[in-house]
């Protein structure tokens, strides 16, 4: 008895000098391994469930600038190129009616009473035409600056600029049909409105005793 406990006893020995394995460290190893595939696992797992699709090339959608087309400037129409308006009544010039006339801003005239504009030194026309003292009248819109309190200082037709900047030598015609030298202050404008009220009462009159 005392031989075999002496034996094995030296076998235990010989096991633990030599490095030998016991159950602790086999099951040490075994657990590590086990460890070591489960994260293994998971890596794959985790790698398998990304989505594999692929990234689509966007298409360019600006054109490129030399297989962009050129645009053609359009060439500026000449100002007889233009109809030339007709007035809708008698009791303003050719080209307008008196009701289609522009009021005259204190602004605008400052700038066309220059020299080189379309208004310079020029009269009110029906105050050029008038006879007598020249108080009252306007021989020059240029005076019109000096009344206060008043945003509009007459009116006019919007063709005289027009036919002010056309040359006479390049286009002859269209410079006499597009001239205009008319200018109301508001006195005269007033009274051609009265005017023109009057003799509309005197058509309705007498288109009123014809149908009788």
């Amino acid at each position: 008895m005392a031989k075999e406990i002496e034996g094995s006893h030296k076998l235990v020995m010989k096991n633990t000098f030599k490095g030998g394995i016991t159950s602790k460290d086999k099951t040490s190893a075994s657990t590590s391994k086990k460890r070591k595939s489960v994260v293994k696992g998971q890596k794959q797992g985790a790698d398998k469930s990304k989505p594999t699709t692929k990234e689509l090339p966007v298409p360019d959608m600006v054109t490129p600038k030399e297989n962009r087309p050129v645009k053609k400037k359009a060439k500026a129409k000449p100002q007889g190129g233009r109809k030339v308006p007709e007035a809708s009544d008698k009791n303003g010039c050719v080209h307008q009616g008196l009701l289609e006339l522009l009021a005259l801003p204190k602004a605008y005239l400052e700038v066309y009473v220059r020299v080189g504009g379309w208004l310079h030194k020029k009269p009110c026309k029906d105050c050029a035409v008038k006879e007598g003292d020249s108080a009252g009248r306007v021989l020059d819109v240029s005076t019109l600056l000096g009344l206060k309190g008043k945003n509009s200082l007459g009116y006019y037709c919007n063709c005289g600029p027009t036919g002010h900047k056309m040359v006479m030598d390049d286009e002859p015609v269209w410079k006499q049909q597009w001239s205009c030298d008319m200018v109301l202050c508001m006195p005269c404008y007033d009274e051609r409105m009265k005017r023109m009220g009057e003799e509309g009462g005197r058509r309705n009159r007498r288109q009123k005793k014809r149908l009788d």
